[in-house]
């Protein structure tokens, strides 16, 4: 048997292990926090979206033209303020 003693064999291998994990304060993280929160709160609205008023529905026998005027707006003005928000 060797001298070697056999309580290295497992620090070695905790310390390879034992690697660093991005704490949820990390940049990357938060980021896909909002982008699943906002995966959520868009899931929620979807029944909403498209039918607000000012949404432009033309429905005449075989054509049907549908351009979401207010949806496209209140979307857009979501999307600036979420990334007005990550600039600062």
């Amino acid at each position: 048997m060797s001298q070697r003693s056999l309580t290295a064999i497992p620090v070695r291998l905790i310390r390879a292990s034992a690697r660093k994990v991005a704490p949820l304060g990390s940049p990357l993280a938060r980021t896909f926090i909002i982008m699943g929160i906002g995966l959520v709160a868009i899931g929620l609205l979807w029944p909403w979206l498209g039918r607000l008023p000012e949404d432009i529905v033309i429905d005449r026998g075989h054509f049907k033209f549908y351009f979401p005027l207010t949806s496209g707006l209140l979307v857009s003005l979501l999307v600036s303020l979420i990334l007005s928000w990550f600039r600062h």
